[in-house]
């Protein structure tokens, strides 16, 4: 399931091979929206908004993207064959899919009614897409493996996908969530082996676990939510789900020392929701 940007749109996929929208009332009530999309031949396993809340990704054993400006007329915009995961970047112009034969593409989806592909990247050896994420800026793109490999790749030209360096074993099996937290630097990942590490992404080229992993789960951990103030995490697996108090004086406090200055106004700008006004986070650095 996913909310609108606007919170008053659900979208939720379903075994039956069917997108379901639905309208949240104010008051939590919440109804159909219209009749049950359909396209897929498979189970839906994610469905996704575009930031600005004008395109839905459904995936399954392919993805299809919806034109949803209008929830009562949807219509169907790409169907991309084979894709089953998607990301959308921060500022709803790029599109990444996970393949299900070891592919990775980068779409340009900034005119809804012209979508290019503009690379492909294909692997020979098994790599099984898990999870994605992009950074904050737009400029990489995390993704997860069944293995429980990361893999950082450099997406800021747009002409190709080139991985930073060699993946890193995060976990000893699939990485089935992540999150970036909203300050930029730090990656939570989720895996089947129930547990959560916490990565530094300060250094995209080498990143460092934070600490040891958080257990507590009994299931794999599917889902990973940053808060916009992000002083907590957010995880959920099968009937469950954690609260987790982060220790940010801390992880500022190795941020800083990795990038021996403050925040300029124009991230913190960027990275940060508009209500927190700017101050300098690092009392030691200029």
């Amino acid at each position: 399931m996913d909310f609108s940007p606007d919170g008053r749109t659900l979208a939720s996929g379903s075994g039956d091979e069917t997108v379901m929208l639905w309208e949240v009332s104010a008051d939590g009530n919440i109804q159909a929206l219209g009749q049950p999309l359909l396209g897929h031949d498979w189970f839906v396993n994610q469905v996704q908004f575009s930031p600005d809340g004008r395109m839905l990704a459904s995936s399954s054993s392919n993805t299809i993207l919806w034109e949803i400006s209008d929830p009562s007329r949807v219509k169907p915009l790409k169907k991309i064959a084979k894709g089953i995961l998607v990301a959308f970047s921060p500022n709803g112009q790029l599109l990444a899919v996970g393949g299900s034969e070891n592919t990775l593409q980068l779409w340009d989806i900034s005119d809804s009614g012209d979508l290019q592909l503009l690379t492909t990247n294909e692997s020979e050896s098994r790599r099984l897409y898990q999870s994605m994420a992009f950074s904050l800026d737009g400029n990489f793109l995390y993704t997860g493996t069944y293995d429980g490999d990361l893999y950082i790749w450099d997406v800021s030209d747009q002409k190709s996908l080139k991985p930073l360096g060699l993946p890193i074993s995060a976990h000893s099996r699939s990485l089935d969530s992540m999150a970036v937290h909203p300050g930029g630097n730090i990656l939570a990942l989720g895996s089947s082996d129930f547990t959560i590490s916490l990565w530094d992404i300060s250094d995209k080229a080498a990143p460092e676990r934070l600490a040891e992993p958080l257990s507590g789960h009994t299931n794999s951990v599917g889902r990973l939510i940053f808060p916009p103030m992000g002083d907590r995490l957010i995880s959920s697996s099968t009937n469950e789900i954690i609260f987790w108090n982060l220790d940010l004086d801390g992880l500022d406090d190795r941020a800083c020392q990795v990038a021996g200055r403050n925040m300029t106004e124009e991230e913190w700008k960027n990275f940060l929701p508009d209500d927190v006004s700017y101050q300098k986070t690092c009392p030691d650095f200029p």
